[in-house]
């Protein structure tokens, strides 16, 4: 699955068990196991190769601070993000170029219609422009809400203009002030008892050319859960309408639940016979998903872009109707007003607070469901009826 991934299985009672998972990073591992022993020895064979080894317990890895708290664990940079850009100067340029809408507590101003980039004349130095670039990239590692502007931008590199090299700046900024922002992840909700996958697809269409879509992707355990991982990036291929550019999104999403679904089954031995929820807006492209033709208007795509409808019809994924001002995935597409941009950031980063919470799903076959959980478990009745 991943040459960094190592696991080691062991019957516990009578039951196979993940006993140990290994994260490999070079020089740094990090080690989630059952069994002390585990641990031990494997600290021992470490010590007798390479001498100078330490072992401590998780509050850091790769240079991501983790917090264990009151049952939930907070990933963080807040010392990098705190001090961005101090090699760079990069706090006189923000003096230089910065007015009062900066102070507000979003990134970036307005919303996708009135984003446009290389807009000014003057030129900025290539090398100071990718600079940037390279400390937001990592930024958004853990800040997920700034990924869809920073993802715009990267495009701009070949050449940058100076509305390009402020827009970054001003993103810069509200990083450095909101340094003590991180991603929270508490207890694991179940769907119908179990641990299950459970990702939200979405596409905007037309944002920087009239014939260019962008995919947004999350991915959670459980409908409420704290993305573990997101996709926001231009799609690679150009779409005749926003349904085709849909099409494409949910391909990127379904790929991306078969890889994650074969590590859960085979590395943490969850049951993943179940179908995978997908929360998607887009009637159109729903129905080209799950029912039993395609439109005219969508026979000219090509088969690589049709893999939702093989997991669907083979009872891997499902995708369901949600309402547009509650799709997650949304906020991956393109810059959002700063009153939708505060909201989806709850639930992107695990803030307390959140919105939409309880939200209507509508199954393929028009079967309506509303998400209520109890004592942290959802109850879904859609194996049978969402295939029917």
């Amino acid at each position: 699955f991943d040459g960094g991934l190592f696991y080691k299985h062991e019957k516990v009672n009578g039951v196979l068990t993940s006993t140990a998972v290994i994260a490999l990073h070079v020089d740094d591992i990090l080690m989630m196991t059952m069994d002390v022993r585990t641990k031990d020895v494997l600290f021992e064979k470490m010590t007798e190769r390479y001498e100078n080894v330490k072992c401590e317990k998780c509050t850091s890895y790769l240079g991501l601070s983790v917090v264990r708290e009151d049952g939930k664990v907070t990933i963080s940079i807040p010392g990098y993000l705190k001090t961005m850009g101090d090699h760079l100067n990069v706090q006189d340029e923000i003096d230089k170029y910065k007015n009062k809408r900066w102070d507000y507590e979003v990134p970036w101003d307005g919303q996708a219609q009135r984003v446009k980039l290389g807009q000014d004349e003057r030129k900025v130095d290539i090398r100071k422009y990718q600079q940037l670039l390279g400390l937001l990239n990592y930024a958004c590692n853990v800040r997920y809400e700034c990924t869809v502007y920073v993802n715009m931008l990267a495009s701009r590199q070949q050449d940058p203009r100076l509305d390009d090299y402020i827009a970054c700046l001003r993103i810069m900024h509200y990083l450095r002030r909101t340094y003590s922002l991180g991603i929270t992840f508490r207890p694991i909700e179940r769907i119908n008892g179990k641990i299950r996958l459970y990702c939200t697809a979405d596409a905007s269409f037309g944002l920087k050319r009239a014939d260019v879509g962008h995919t947004g992707a999350t991915f959670s355990l459980g409908p409420n859960g704290t993305p573990f991982y997101v996709i926001s990036k231009k799609q690679a291929t150009r779409s005749r309408s926003s349904t085709e550019a849909e099409i494409k999104a949910y391909n990127t999403c379904a790929a991306t639940i078969s890889y994650i679904n074969n590590i859960l089954q085979n590395v943490f031995l969850l049951d993943v016979d179940e179908p995978v929820i997908m929360e998607g807006d887009n009637k159109g492209a729903i129905a080209c998903v799950t029912g039993p033709s395609v439109t005219q208007n969508l026979l000219h795509v090509e088969n690589q872009y049709w893999y939702p409808r093989h997991m669907y019809a083979d009872k891997k994924m499902v995708v369901v109707w949600c309402n547009t001002d509650q799709l997650l995935a949304d906020a991956l597409t393109k810059p959002l007003p700063p009153d939708k941009f505060l909201k989806f950031r709850k639930r992107l980063l695990g803030e307390d607070d959140q919105e939409d919470l309880v939200r209507t799903l509508i199954f393929p076959n028009n079967h309506e469901q509303t998400l209520n959980k109890k004592d942290n478990d959802i109850s879904l009745m859609y194996e049978n009826k969402a295939h029917s």
